[in-house]
């Protein structure tokens, strides 16, 4: 009994953990260089146009610098489906990573000098449109960037804290 106790307290106290933030994962930003050159495109970017015209437009983009982790860009396009996808490229070699969940419909939340990346953040207006009744199926998926994939460490239901809302880089398409 005394076990069944312990198990449902440990349970209950995963679920109430706070939402990570940014400064959880901070990583101080001191790289300034030159973005390298396009390495070859990554086996989740094939299904792309990969013509010239394609890799141009990326290869612009990141000479707009770094924006998170230090030396890495995330990258984003629009899909047919409304939604978006993103490859994060290290812009001091050129590789480019394609997170295995890689698509969005709502946005990111991240910044240069942090390895949390967040996906798709519930809206605190949807929330409260919902009276906090989200599907099942809607989640905020919280990753950090390990140097070579993003880990999932936290979920929500819930929306961002108000702290997330006031200060952090958001994309919305």
């Amino acid at each position: 009994m005394r076990i069944l106790i312990i198990i449902l307290l440990l349970c209950q106290q995963l679920q109430e953990m706070k939402q990570p933030r940014l400064e959880d994962y901070y990583i101080r930003p001191v790289w300034k260089g030159k973005p390298a050159e396009l390495q070859q495109f990554p086996v989740g970017l094939q299904h792309h146009n990969t013509s010239a015209k394609f890799r141009k437009a990326l290869q612009k983009e990141l000479m707009r610098g770094p924006n998170f982790a230090d030396h890495y860009r995330i990258v984003l396009w629009l899909t047919d489906s409304a939604c978006f996808e993103y490859a994060i490229v290290d812009l001091m070699t050129g590789k480019v990573y394609m997170p295995a969940d890689n698509v969005g419909c709502v946005g990111l939340v991240f910044q240069r000098n942090s390895r949390l990346c967040i996906v798709d953040p519930i809206d605190s207006a949807y929330y409260e449109r919902e009276s906090g009744h989200i599907p099942d199926n809607i989640k905020t998926p919280f990753y950090v960037w390990d140097g070579d994939s993003l880990r999932q460490v936290y979920s929500t239901q819930k929306p961002l804290e108000f702290e997330y809302q006031k200060k952090l880089n958001l994309f919305y398409r």
